[in-house]
């Protein structure tokens, strides 16, 4: 099945997430800070990423220089234009 992300800055409720969607037969990888986000979406191609709406440890959304479609666009730039 496929390959997911979770961001959140609670990892208890990320490993929580993790362990059903593995057992549902999915391949789910956990990021809670700021540069592991951005290292693993630059490294690695997902079909899903689900983000916490309230991230504070992704202080750039927090910030205001950050919106759900400049992350969409860090993604699919990471990947030369391509998912």
């Amino acid at each position: 099945m496929g390959k997911l992300l979770i961001v959140d800055d609670d990892l208890s409720n990320s490993r929580v997430l993790e362990m059903r969607l593995e057992s549902e037969g999915y391949h789910a990888e956990v990021a809670s800070e700021n540069e592991a986000t951005k290292d693993l979406a630059a490294r690695n191609e997902y079909e899903l990423a689900i983000f916490n709406l309230r991230l504070h440890v992704l202080g750039y959304i927090s910030k205001g220089n950050w919106t759900g479609s400049s992350i969409i666009r860090h993604i699919i730039n990471a990947h030369g234009g391509r998912i």
